[in-house]
């Protein structure tokens, strides 16, 4: 089952931020992920304001959690975690359970 990792934010530092997205791509493609979107500007429709919303999706949740436990992206998330506030999940993809 995918795994995906998602991701929003708001860029405090967009020089930071670029240095960030130009190392994180092969590492990104090296644990088999591939960004579904990346948008600096979604439209909020409930709750405060978006920022950046970024969507990676991996071959599964094991995949997505090896990228982000990755030491090779350990140095490259500082950029991130530098540049940016954040808020990250990992989620499943697959059938949709809601209790009744």
């Amino acid at each position: 089952m995918a795994g995906y990792l998602v991701n929003r934010f708001d860029i405090t530092d967009r020089d930071q931020f670029v240095r960030y997205t130009v190392a994180v791509k092969p590492i990104i493609t090296k644990h088999g992920g591939e960004i579904l979107f990346a948008n600096d500007a979604p439209k909020g429709l409930e709750g405060p304001e978006p920022g950046m919303s970024v969507v990676i999706a991996f071959p599964s949740e094991e995949a997505a959690m090896g990228f982000y436990d990755s030491p090779e992206y350990q140095p490259v998330k500082e950029l991130r975690l530098m540049s940016t506030t954040n808020w990250n999940a990992i989620v499943s993809g697959g059938g949709v359970s809601v209790a009744a």
